[in-house]
């Protein structure tokens, strides 16, 4: 069709007077502009044909990945589709006369192509990571480093599709000259590669997925795994702030992960209270009698000789721990002394909360301490503080 427009401008341009050269000039120039607004036309109708009917059907269908397809703009490729087919027909129209223009027509509308297809790849890849993610077990195995690479991979075929057509080569000859280009290549996607297979063992070992806590202090991270990529995990920290680290730098430092707590039965509470050693005494029988009438020595413990009223503190802190109804029994429960030190002997405990939350669990583990400071009286026993004599010498 173009072919008889293109002859019958030229041939009337002659009729008009005009040289033969002049009326082959007009002819392809007036050619060119009816391919470029039959092309556009055909992108508009086509656009708006998908854009007026695809959100309709969608929106009627149950399945998913429609839903997605249209979210990720994948058919907004298929309205280049009709225009490129259009130039790739139209093409040679002038190839006798302008063998140079008409190349160029079809070598552009062949990268116009390569172009709308990894385009539709592209959006394809999205649309599959997206469903991938609505799945339960998405967080347990994230598939987003794994999409990445295989971008990667079409990018680099279809630039090495762009350098064939540009060159007028075939492509096997472009891939075997990129073979010296290794050392460079292996240079340039140093991270990549160490992030996908840092991917394939966080993945395979299930170290690492989205929702968990880690803490890395050499990279200052301490919050929550918001996204897991090829070459980047990023970890949003309590203050809000991103940061952003390597992945294989997951496989290579040390990381802890707090997904073992969140998934077992209660949180550690570890506080060691300071007990000044001065307060220590030997409780007589009276006295240890007396406490059991106030409840704060167990019915069944027997009074002996050389007993001490931070034995019965001890012993009435892991009462307390066990009947307290947000400590959980079924875990390790230790009350005991470390080692004295010039500031007191420590008395620490060692329990597990069924609260895991963040707040709340700061809240349960202050009050307990609050708790066991304010009974300390009780049992004529005191918390260790740096006298302040001593204090007032430093300044």
């Amino acid at each position: 069709m173009m072919k008889s427009l293109y002859h019958l401008l030229k041939q009337w341009f002659v009729d008009l007077g005009t040289s033969s050269s002049w009326g082959e000039y007009l002819g392809l120039m007036i050619s060119l502009i009816c391919i470029a607004i039959i092309a556009m036309i055909l992108y508009y109708i086509s656009r708006k044909i998908i854009w007026s009917t695809l959100p309709r059907l969608v929106s009627r269908t149950k399945s998913r990945w429609d839903d997605f397809m249209f979210k990720n703009k994948f058919f907004r490729g298929f309205a280049h589709l009709f225009p490129a087919a259009f130039f790739y027909s139209v093409s040679g129209f002038a190839d006798s006369d302008f063998h140079l223009v008409t190349t160029i027509l079809t070598e552009g509308t062949k990268i116009y192509i390569t172009l709308i297809f990894v385009y539709l790849v592209d959006r394809f890849l999205d649309t599959v990571l997206d469903i991938y993610n609505t799945y339960p077990f998405a967080k347990e195995r994230p598939i987003k480093g794994y999409i990445q690479m295989v971008k990667i991979f079409l990018y680099v075929m279809g630039g090495i599709i762009l350098i064939s057509i540009l060159l007028v080569k075939n492509p096997s000859t472009i891939v075997g000259g990129l073979g010296a280009m290794a050392a460079v290549l292996m240079l340039v996607f140093k991270d990549t590669i160490l992030g996908l297979v840092a991917s394939v063992q966080l993945a395979a070992n299930k170290m690492l997925q989205i929702g968990d806590w880690i803490e890395m202090p050499s990279r200052m991270a301490d919050g929550t795994v918001e996204d897991i990529s090829l070459n980047t995990v990023k970890v949003q920290n309590w203050d809000k702030t991103i940061t952003t680290i390597p992945t294989y730098a997951m496989i290579s430092e040390s990381v802890k992960n707090w997904r073992g707590m969140e998934e077992s039965g209660g949180r550690r509470i570890k506080k060691s209270i300071l007990i000044d050693i001065k307060s220590l005494q030997v409780v007589d029988e009276a006295t240890f009698n007396k406490m059991q009438q106030d409840g704060l020595v167990n019915l069944e413990m027997a009074y002996h000789m050389g007993i001490t009223n931070v034995t019965l503190y001890r012993e009435y802190t892991k009462t307390y721990l066990a009947k307290h109804p947000q400590i959980n029994n079924d875990m390790t429960q230790i009350v005991r002394q470390l080692q004295q030190t010039p500031a007191g002997l420590p008395l620490e405990i060692y329990a597990f909360s069924m609260i895991k939350d963040w707040q709340p669990y700061e809240e349960l583990q202050s009050s307990i301490v609050e708790t066991l400071l304010a009974t300390m009286a009780a049992f004529n026993l005191k918390v260790y503080q740096y006298p302040s004599h001593l204090i007032e010498r430093t300044k």
